[in-house]
């Protein structure tokens, strides 16, 4: 039996070794899945009428310096198929706090965001990894400007063997952690009487 376990055991060895050492590249999915903690957590969050938010998710830019790779695991480069197809899938998972509807125009909306992903990257610590998503939100409300705000996510874990599903939801994890501070923001700026303040604010010399 101890002679099996050991066995066993130096296989699981190999097959990381072997996995550390692949060179192939890493893509990643155009889709974003949410941890379901997360889930868990938006889930709870509701209120009446009075508290919805009504928010349109309009242009996402890609401005990343650069927009060839989204970093480096091990020997491996990792690319998104599209980062903005990836963000936009993330967005769209705001509805998952039921104080939030999502608007098909502008016309019918409290609050319209325009994001640039100015970051998206995941990096080597040791034996750890770190995913880090970088954003710039721009506010409006009735095609007036109002203010922007740069969000950061990340997840920093353990990195098991260079793998690709690691790699997607390291991504995915540092996403979701972005988008709980943007839930956050965009409940500040659909607060009552937060549309007046931001209004005076604009008009102060």
């Amino acid at each position: 039996m101890l002679s099996l376990r050991v066995e066993r055991c130096a296989a699981a060895a190999l097959l990381l070794a072997l996995a550390a050492c692949s060179k192939e590249p890493i893509n990643l999915s155009n889709g974003f899945t949410p941890p379901e903690s997360s889930l868990a957590y938006s889930n709870q969050k509701g209120g009446g009428a009075e508290n919805i938010c009504r928010v349109y998710i309009g242009d996402i830019a890609d401005k990343r310096t650069d927009k060839d790779t989204m970093g480096l695991i091990g020997l491996r480069v990792v690319h998104g198929a599209d980062p903005v197809a990836w963000l936009r899938s993330g967005l769209a998972t705001l509805k998952r706090d039921r104080r939030i509807v999502l608007a098909d125009s502008t016309s019918n909306s409290d609050l319209d965001l325009d994001v640039d992903i100015l970051k998206a990257y995941v990096i080597n610590i040791t034996s750890d990894k770190s995913a880090n998503v970088v954003v710039r939100v721009h506010y409006s409300r009735n095609g007036a400007a109002a203010g922007d705000r740069v969000i950061r996510g990340i997840e920093t874990g353990w990195n098991w063997a260079d793998g690709g599903d690691e790699t997607q939801s390291a991504f995915d994890d540092a996403l979701d952690d972005l988008l709980k501070t943007l839930d956050q923001d965009i409940a500040a700026h659909c607060a009552p009487g937060a549309a007046t303040q931001a209004a005076s604010s604009a008009s102060s010399p």
